[in-house]
């Protein structure tokens, strides 16, 4: 599970973050604020991806929260900016799917991680 909130992770974060009319420049996490923010969600997701492969699930309880925090971060600073820019009267702008697509596979992963933490040995159960 915590496979697919990784990769999830990895999608939403090419995804565009804000939408508006045509003439406005989207972009993706990596492009929206530090190229550092970009970079440490990819290295949490892979992270995530290594976790997972290796079933040491619990760690997920530390890279979850994270990519959470960066994203209601991200998300903070555009709803700063979508009110400059509506008391400019400028062109609408809303926010696009990426930072959703981003908070569903960090929650995803916390499920994982809360799963592996009520397992007695630390591992998701695989059944037969």
């Amino acid at each position: 599970l915590i496979i697919v909130g990784s990769i999830v992770v990895l999608v939403g974060l090419f995804m565009p973050m804000n939408s508006g009319p045509p003439e406005l420049e989207v972009k993706s996490f990596f492009s929206w604020g530090e190229v550092w923010d970009g970079l440490l969600v990819l290295a949490l997701a892979l992270g995530g991806l290594v976790i997972g492969i290796f079933d040491k699930c619990r760690w997920g309880v530390v890279l979850a929260p994270v990519i959470l925090l960066l994203t209601y971060l991200a998300c903070a600073e555009f709803y700063r900016i979508q009110e400059v820019a509506s008391s400019m009267s400028m062109m609408e702008v809303s926010l696009g799917i990426g930072p959703w697509i981003l908070g569903i596979g960090s929650v995803v992963m916390l499920i994982s991680a809360c799963i592996a933490f009520a397992a007695p040995d630390g591992k998701q159960r695989k059944e037969p």
